[in-house]
């Protein structure tokens, strides 16, 4: 089988921003189509959230996607996870601060929180910008929990990296993993929360080769991760990384950094990987 990523080192390689997928929104992929795709590139684990509980789609359209709510896609992701045994996914809930019913979508996710790793938010999904006061008791609660958020960063008014701040100050507890590090953006301000703030992070999903090696540089091997959008893209999601992966692995200490232990740090996955 070809192994673009990990031909020598049987160690964790970590893709710290994939997704599963009913169809909803996205084309159908679950457990086996992502793990079959990182066999493939020789990624060992996943951390995923659930694409079938976007609120609003990729354009500025007004009406709600007929999606599920965050309770129900919480139950679902579990559902799928637990119908299909495996060490190597970590799921995330995809959550929906417009939606109602907080104290049951609460109740539910404390009576069932070793299923997982932490949040996802996706602020151009909810049409709802990062520093607005609903996204508060998602803090709260991972505060509570020990758990990091996963933030969708980018160049949309809902989604600007600097509106992090607020979150980081408030809540110095709490690990913010920037994803994209600001999408569609020369990454600087992204940069500038990663390097000011010692609970936010980066990672690498869509960020050229060339912007990597720059973030890298200013923030630290300490403070990115590893990963990648899969299956978003198909497939292919993961050729976009292929040159950035075979260069890093010319620095071991490096590439455990970045592709292991960050994310075994942050998703509290020591445990369960050594």
């Amino acid at each position: 089988m070809k192994n673009d990523y990990n031909t020598s080192v049987q160690e964790p390689l970590i893709d710290s921003h994939a997704h599963l997928s009913l169809g909803t929104v996205y084309p159908p992929f679950g457990i086996p189509e992502l793990q079959s795709a990182m066999q493939t590139k020789g990624i060992s684990h996943s951390i995923v959230s659930f694409l079938d509980v976007i609120e609003f789609g990729h354009a500025y359209q007004p009406e709600v996607l007929p999606t599920m709510g965050e309770l129900d896609g919480a139950k679902t992701l579990a559902s799928l996870i637990e119908n299909h045994p495996t060490n190597t996914i970590f799921p995330l809930i995809w959550v929906r601060p417009r939606d109602l019913d907080k104290d049951d979508f609460f109740d539910w996710v404390s009576s069932h929180k070793t299923a997982f790793y932490g949040w996802k938010f996706h602020p151009f999904h909810s049409r709802l910008p990062l520093d607005d006061e609903k996204w508060g008791v998602y803090f709260e609660v991972a505060k509570m929990f020990h758990w990091p958020i996963v933030i969708h960063t980018a160049i949309d008014e809902f989604s600007q990296a600097s509106r992090v701040a607020k979150w980081a100050e408030k809540f110095p507890e709490v690990s913010i993993i920037l994803v994209h590090m600001g999408l569609y953006t020369d990454h600087q301000e992204a940069i500038t929360m990663v390097a000011r703030y010692p609970n936010v992070y980066g990672d690498t999903t869509w960020v050229k080769e060339d912007d990597i090696w720059r973030i890298i540089e200013r923030c630290s091997p300490e403070k990115i991760l590893f990963g990648t959008d899969a299956l978003v893209g198909g497939e292919a999601t993961y050729d976009f990384y292929t040159s950035f992966l075979k260069n890093l692995k010319q620095f071991p200490d490096l590439f455990r950094c970045i592709t292991q232990e960050n994310a075994k740090k942050l998703f509290h996955l020591t445990p369960l990987l050594g």
